[in-house]
């Protein structure tokens, strides 16, 4: 077929192919259901790290992903949607306080919560210290704040788990101050009116991914940590693919395609590449293909997942030191899934009603609600 052939082929192919546009506005979508598996995935990776059972210290799924891990392909996930919805987010109320709102009552509610039970009770049950030294660490203290104020996380807690292969209270953490800053870039992105010109948003988005790539110290919100720059690319990614939804294809064909790229690819520099556009794409085509509705009616108890798991497994390893991560695995996730639901329907679920309020009387009424006080 020569070249004029082929591209009248591909034009009609991509004009009889529905867009990301045609999805946009169903009724039902899968989001819920990818966020909860890519949680679940995280709960899998880390049942091996965390146990270090001998013989399984690795996730054996890494073979199967072409040696990319099964938790690390699972967090792109979650920037990938994080991307592509917090865009569409900023894009649909095109104002900087609504949106900085949205976003606060999404993340610190629940976080806040949560570091408090690690901190109140988990704390004190798996520390080594007497409990009087452990409420008087000044570290104790640090780590409340830090984790927080998601600025620079931190990790330890006085003689907590301490005899544990990994002794950090709450690792998947660290990838909170980076979806909070990506926040940052998509205000600011918003602010400027960048966002709302797609030809100026299809030169600065590519063009902050390149100065990543090649001047990694100089990308602001980012330069101070090297893991956070893959993070950014998948979450830029997802919000490049929301500005763009009305010309790419959702295509079972170009899954496939994507997919055997990265497979041929494997061991070749552009290996990275087309690894992470395969996994990108493939997010959002699971998240509009198939039905999956069903899901749509529980919660969204991905969030509570992603940051109770580990604590679980921690503590399911400190009290069973020889676990198997194949119990591990299900015993965790059931306890995570717990403390998940209780996130959504007693905090995270209430924090998101006072969208439309105040800001601050929005807080009040919602810890009045808490305190069963009369408003």
């Amino acid at each position: 077929m020569n070249p004029m052939g082929t591209y009248k082929y591909f034009k009609a192919w991509l004009g009889a192919t529905p867009t990301l546009q045609n999805y946009v506005h169903t009724p039902h979508n899968n989001f819920l259901f990818v966020r909860m598996l890519a949680a679940s995935m995280v709960v899998y990776a880390h049942s091996f790290s965390l146990s270090k059972y001998p013989g399984l210290i690795r996730d054996p799924l890494k073979d199967f992903w072409w040696l990319a891990h099964t938790g690390t392909i699972a967090v792109a996930m979650f920037f990938v949607t994080s991307g592509y919805l917090v865009t569409a987010s900023y894009l649909n109320r095109n104002s900087i306080i609504e949106f900085s709102k949205s976003r606060i009552l999404r993340i610190f509610p629940a976080l806040i919560l949560c570091v408090s039970l690690m901190v109140l009770l988990v704390g004190p049950l798996f520390t080594s210290l007497p409990l009087d030294q452990y409420f008087h660490e000044p570290d104790l203290w640090r780590y409340f704040k830090a984790n927080i104020a998601l600025v620079h996380v931190r990790f330890l807690l006085p003689g907590v788990f301490e005899n544990n292969p990994h002794p950090s209270l709450n690792g998947p953490l660290w990838t909170l101050p980076a979806e909070v800053r990506m926040y940052l870039w998509v205000g600011i992105l918003g602010v400027v009116g960048i966002l709302k010109q797609r030809w100026l948003a299809n030169l600065v988005i590519p063009t902050l991914i390149l100065i990543g790539v090649v001047y990694p110290d100089h990308l602001p919100l980012v330069a101070d940590n090297k893991r956070y720059f893959q993070l950014a690319a998948m979450f830029a990614c997802g919000g490049w693919v929301y500005l763009n939804r009305h010309w790419i294809p959702v295509s079972n064909m170009l899954l496939a395609v994507l997919i055997a790229l990265a497979a041929l690819t494997w061991h070749h520099p552009v290996y990275h590449i087309t690894l992470w556009l395969a996994i990108a794409y493939a997010t959002l085509w699971l998240a509009y293909v198939p039905n999956l509705h069903w899901y749509n009616r529980f919660g969204d108890y991905s969030y509570g997942m992603y940051i109770y798991a580990w604590p679980c497994q921690n503590s399911l390893k400190a009290l069973f030191p020889d676990i198997h991560p194949m119990i591990m695995l299900p015993v965790a996730w059931c306890m995570a899934l717990g403390f998940a639901v209780l996130s959504w329907h007693l905090v995270e679920k209430p924090a998101l009603s006072l969208k439309k309020r105040a800001l601050v009387s929005g807080l009040r009424l919602w810890w009045q609600r808490r305190l069963g006080v009369p408003h």
